[in-house]
């Protein structure tokens, strides 16, 4: 089976660009031990590619010398506030947003997006009980909840459609083929 690069875009045309290779952990290229099994490899899987133009023996070989890592599975949280201080309505609020509420793979294009709309219903949420509560010392233990009322679930929803996409992804699973 043939080895797929991703291919990450770059604003200079004469920069460096980095390509992974993404497979399963008990694919034959985590088993290279040398520089010249990691060329061959590539050469035999890329041979449009002129790969030893463009990677030398050194990266060959510090290659061969690197295990590979993995993205995490997409994952969330379900509690996202606590008002911590002796009074827990007038206290210090905590909030999560972004990676630390809601992780996705760096390569799903979702992480961004995600926190985005947090940062957006976490200030619906502020403005909303800002205009009901004016100077009452619970706004913010209010907005909170309202704010975790209204993320968990879309963050749910959104980490459920990632984790039965993401194995689809790259061609890691046998039934995708047939799917695309």
């Amino acid at each position: 089976r043939r080895g797929k690069l991703g291919l990450l875009p770059v604003a200079q045309d004469d920069g460096p660009r980095t390509a992974n290779i993404i497979q399963k952990p008990n694919h034959v290229i985590w088993d290279m031990k040398s520089g010249d099994e990691v060329m061959n490899w590539l050469e035999e899987n890329f041979p449009h590619v002129p790969i030893r133009d463009i990677v030398s023996k050194e990266e060959a070989v510090a290659f061969a010398s690197e295990r590979g890592g993995q993205f995490p599975d997409p994952q969330f949280t379900k509690r996202i506030q606590a008002s911590i201080g002796a009074n827990p309505q007038s206290g210090t609020t905590c909030v999560l947003v972004g990676d630390s509420m809601h992780a996705f793979p760096p390569d799903l294009g979702q992480g961004v997006n995600a926190a985005l709309d947090d940062v957006c219903d976490l200030e619906a949420a502020l403005d909303k009980e800002a205009k009901t509560k004016a100077n009452d010392p619970s706004i913010l233990k209010a907005a909170a909840e309202r704010y975790e009322k209204v993320r968990v679930p879309e963050s749910e929803g959104l980490i459920r459609v990632m984790q039965v996409g993401f194995p689809y992804q790259y061609g890691q699973s046998p039934y995708a083929e047939k799917l695309w």
